[in-house]
């Protein structure tokens, strides 16, 4: 026999998930003065009927939160033949839960986890903010939008159409010569009195409502307002379109403004009476300033135009010679003989007194030209 006996202390565990006994931890110990020194471990086998029952003579178990564990002390000789010997037992150190399987599948598990909250976070904030700036970019287009279309109405209102167009492209507008337009001016009578007598806020109201619906009748018949110069009124037909009616369509509108002024008179206190002049030739039309933009035209039609308005008395339409030879077929006109005028000498006039038609909804007039009666229509 040897002086030194080996202690074997066996611990045997149960899994909480198979609850299988097949295989058990061998630990053996030197005994040195009852110290156990650990000295190897093996495994054995004790479900053979030879090692279990030895085994189940001295097991003791307890619940470690993870399995059950059995422990049992036996000696053995150097014949290698278990005997019984119930020592001490011996304390057993539990395995710590990170060292386990599956604590690292759980750290894999939540590694993936927090990288889809971060990407799904991340790719919200960026959703949210480029909402945000699709909103901002929207409100700045439409505020841009607004202010073109201010812009576009305020060239409108100094510009025709065709001429913004042109300016918006070329970035200027190209003169022109037509020689195919009828001019019309008006002017009141006695204006300088009626500025004198009243209040500037009413005279300025009054003067805004006549060219206000002196604005809506020229665009009826093609005519494009040119300027107003105090109580004077200028609208050109035929730029900057032509237009083969040019004269006619200025007589019908020059109708129109004495009829509105009539109209007004009935009800309103201050009885206005105009002037009214035309004449027809040609002109140059053309854009000027940088800053202030004027669309204006320029010839000896524009001047004579003007006298026929000078010319004229209140109340009536006064035509040039050249003007009554284009719509003489149209309109009843009274000749006035030749009256001077400054720097041209003397110059035949007419006033128009009314339409030379019967009917003038089924438009009959009297005039044995079919092809004057055409364009008219």
């Amino acid at each position: 026999m040897s002086k030194f006996i080996k202690n074997i202390l066996l611990i045997i565990s149960i899994s909480v998930f198979t609850g299988n006994l097949d295989y058990a931890q061998l630990l053996d110990y030197n005994n040195s003065n009852y110290k156990l020194i650990p000295k190897k471990l093996v495994y054995i086998k004790v479900s053979d009927k030879k090692n279990k029952q030895k085994f189940e003579e001295n097991r003791s178990t307890s619940n470690n939160g993870f399995g059950y564990t059995y422990k049992t002390t036996l000696n053995q000789n150097r014949n290698n033949n278990f005997l019984r010997e119930i020592t001490k037992p011996q304390s057993l150190t539990k395995v710590s839960f990170y060292k386990k399987w599956w604590f690292f599948v759980l750290l894999i598990v939540l590694f993936f986890l927090l990288v889809y909250v971060f990407y799904f976070i991340k790719t919200y904030q960026v959703k949210k903010r480029n909402e945000a700036l699709m909103a901002m970019v929207k409100d700045r287009t439409k505020e841009l939008q607004r202010e073109k279309n201010k812009s576009d109405e305020l060239l409108l209102n100094i510009l025709p159409a065709s001429l913004v167009a042109e300016l918006k492209v070329s970035g200027k507008v190209r003169p022109r010569r037509f020689n195919n337009v009828s001019i019309m001016f008006t002017d009141f009578k006695a204006f300088t009195y009626t500025t004198s007598v009243l209040p500037p806020e009413e005279l300025v109201n009054e003067l805004n409502e006549i060219f206000k619906g002196f604005d809506s009748i020229v665009s009826k018949y093609g005519l494009e307002k040119l300027k107003t110069i105090g109580d004077s009124y200028m609208a050109v037909c035929g730029i900057p379109t032509e237009i083969k009616n040019h004269a006619i369509n200025t007589v019908k509108t020059a109708f129109l403004f004495q009829s509105m002024i009539k109209e007004r008179n009935k009800t309103s206190p201050i009885k206005w009476e105009m002037r009214l002049g035309i004449h027809s030739g040609s002109v140059v039309a053309g854009v000027v300033g940088t800053k202030k933009f004027t669309y204006d035209i320029w010839g000896d039609t524009v001047n004579i135009a003007s006298r026929m308005e000078s010319a004229g008395e209140a109340g009536e339409i006064n035509i040039s010679g050249y003007t009554y030879m284009l719509v003489r077929d149209f309109f009843e006109c009274e000749y006035r003989g030749k009256v001077a005028i400054k720097g041209k000498g003397n110059i035949d006039m007419y006033y128009v007194k009314d339409f030379a038609v019967t009917e003038p909804e089924q438009k009959i007039y009297k005039t044995k030209n079919p092809n004057l009666l055409k364009q008219f229509s």
